[in-house]
């Protein structure tokens, strides 16, 4: 608790001050000042608690530094200790707050009886303040929440069904609220938005939101819709060039501080029924906008018609890919988009149907080679693009020009049989120390388990699994002879999970145990073979 002691008198400060119990009260400091201005001074820079404040003073008196505290609103308990026992000053003090009011002469008893009355005032106020904090953010989450789950489809019904599920959660609602909705996506993260702070860019955008469009309309909701975009709902009555004015000045702000465009979807005016209806049609006027960033587009009402697309041949595109022409597999894509956008067709309908045509066509193709082409395109890189395939067109040939390429380079590679077979003996040389098989080595190569095993016996001349058995043969014998492992550990490092396993196969391939081997090759002391296996 801070103190703050206003009088004119130096003598009198002095004498207040020395006369308070802090430690027993609990005050870390106590601030002085003689004239109203340098009080006011000190409270713009410092947490005041409790100001003691006499009335008459040069420049200003007790009273006014009330009203001025009351003004700016400062959270400080007020006290007068003044000479003056005027009714009206009382009277003036008691109505600007003021928690008590003292007469000097005081004793130390009174000033300190005083004192503690008003800590214990203030620390009940802190508390209330605090939970009140702690209520209104509570609310705003319940509320954010709850709208959530109604624009997602989570919680539906009537109005009175709706309402019903707000008074659970301690929400008022108004049965005849109109709200409008606004969706705010971004397509791209910026650099400003690195990968490690995108958990709290909806956190962000609802900031951003509630700033500018709080004196837009009676009430402000914000809703969280996936994790690149949020609904800012409009609740009770707008202004139409306010609410356009918010919108430009959101995307401004976007743009200004984090470098990346993110557009805004203006819906109808609906009722609390019927916005998870309006919400799902602006998700759809989002989704198929995949050519234009950073604008405010107001809902057009042709989510719900269907387009008729130009034909796109995709035989052509695989027939190129077949004869290693890859980019220009590639341009046929990119010049038929093209021509849908100038058409004014292309959008998140089109990129979709290409996306699934184009992946069955690949898959058609891989299969004439015995490639697995789910395996082929498993990896982080495959996987990352698709995911964003579908944001805009440039996300969409980044994608093409990838699955494309990796498709004709996988195809040329198993073109050569010999290069597959000695892709299959390199991952088991390197792997020898683990549990695998005929469908661990099939899979590393991207290639059915049957057609592997006939394709490597064609050209090893041995058969897949008994080419793995081989190699832990072979590498045990160069452990037993050339290492002092032990031969329980060698079992293990060779891809056996049990001693008598490894002890079988080698006997099985060699016509001799393990110890017996390392005693017949080893040209070491034959003291180093006593050992416990």
């Amino acid at each position: 608790m801070n103190v703050l002691i206003v009088d004119d008198d130096v003598l009198a400060v002095q004498g207040i001050s020395s006369a308070i119990w802090t430690e027993k009260l609990g005050i870390d400091h106590i601030f002085c000042a003689y004239r109203v201005q340098e009080a006011k001074e000190i409270l713009k820079k410092e947490k005041i608690d409790i100001a003691l404040c006499d009335i008459e003073m040069p420049k200003g008196n007790g009273l006014e530094l009330m009203a001025w505290i009351r003004q700016e609103r400062y959270p400080v308990t007020m006290m007068i200790l003044t000479s003056h026992a005027d009714f009206q000053y009382a009277t003036s003090a008691i109505k600007l707050g003021s928690f008590d009011y003292l007469l000097k002469p005081v004793t130390d008893e009174e000033l300190n009886s005083a004192l503690e009355r008003a800590i214990q005032k203030r620390k009940e106020t802190q508390y209330l303040e605090k939970e009140s904090k702690n209520w209104k953010k509570n609310y705003k989450v319940m509320l954010e929440r709850f709208f959530s789950e109604v624009i997602l489809g989570i919680i539906e019904g009537n109005w009175k069904m709706l309402n019903e599920y707000a008074k659970q959660r301690t929400i008022s609602l108004e049965e005849n609220m109109r709200y409008l909705p606004i969706l705010f996506c971004m397509k791209k993260w910026s650099a400003s938005l690195k990968e490690c702070d995108r958990g709290s860019v909806q956190f962000i955008m609802k900031n951003i939101a509630y700033e500018l469009f709080q004196k837009t309309a009676d009430k402000v909701v914000c809703a969280d819709v996936h994790e690149r975009g949020i609904a800012v709902l409009l609740c009770g009555t707008w202004s139409e060039e306010e609410v356009q004015k918010g919108c430009r000045q959101y995307l401004d702000a976007f743009r200004e501080s984090f470098h990346c465009d993110i557009s805004g979807y203006c819906g109808n005016s609906v009722k609390l029924e019927e916005l998870a209806g309006e919400i799902s049609d602006l998700r759809k006027e989002e989704r198929n906008n995949v050519s234009v960033e950073g604008q405010v587009w107001k809902k057009s009402g042709q989510s719900g018609k269907k387009r008729i697309y130009d034909p796109f041949d995709y035989n052509e595109v695989i027939q190129l890919i077949r004869e290693q022409q890859e980019e220009q597999a590639f341009y046929r894509i990119h010049s038929y988009l093209k021509m849908e956008r100038e058409e004014q067709k292309l959008d998140g309908v089109l990129l979709e149907k290409m996306q699934n045509d184009l992946l069955q066509a690949i898959y058609v193709l891989l299969k004439e080679v015995n490639v697995q082409a789910h395996l082929l395109f498993e990896d982080k890189e495959s996987i990352d693009l698709t995911a964003l395939a579908l944001l805009t067109t440039e996300d969409f040939e980044k994608w093409c020009l990838h699955i494309i390429k990796k498709t004709g380079d996988f195809i040329l590679f198993i073109k050569n049989d010999s290069s597959v077979v000695g892709q299959a003996e390199s991952y088991i040389r390197h792997n020898l120390d683990k549990i695998i098989g005929c469908e661990d080595v099939a899979r590393e190569v991207c290639m059915n388990a049957d057609y592997l095993s006939r394709l490597f016996k064609k050209e090893a001349g041995i058969s897949l699994q008994k080419y793995i058995n081989q190699e832990r043969i072979e590498r045990a014998k160069y452990l037993l002879t050339a290492t002092e492992t032990s031969i329980s550990m060698i079992a293990q490092m060779t891809g056996y999970s049990h001693f008598s396993h490894f002890s079988t196969a080698f006997k099985k391939a060699t016509n001799m145990s393990p110890i017996n081997y390392r005693k017949q090759y080893c040209r070491k002391d034959e003291k180093m073979y006593e050992e416990n296996v």
